[in-house]
């Protein structure tokens, strides 16, 4: 089991991201979460941890798409979910 991100940090740093997957194109690295360390994250000091394979690359269409996203978002979805179906055909951000 990868070790995990902090689940505050990764809501605060996910807020307005907007890129491109390794998958999709010129890649838009995602931005730095921490892990934590002993159950504690050294950045914020919170305790609960996200999995990093429960994050997921959206794509975001515009009201004048052709087929192609015109960016990327950074989702948190559960594996399985009817929410996550497709979801890892982009990749996943972190592992």
């Amino acid at each position: 089991m990868p070790s995990m991100l902090c689940y505050v940090c990764a809501e605060r740093a996910f807020f307005g991201y907007q890129g491109w997957s390794e998958e999709s194109g010129p890649r838009t690295p995602p931005p730095a979460v921490p892990r934590l360390v002993d159950g504690t994250c050294p950045t914020c000091g919170g305790h609960v941890g996200l999995d990093p394979r429960h994050v997921f690359w959206h794509n975001v269409h515009g009201p004048f798409s052709t087929g192609l996203p015109e960016y990327f978002e950074l989702v948190i979805k559960v594996p399985g979910s009817e929410e996550s179906r497709g979801s890892r055909k982009w990749g996943l951000p972190y592992r």
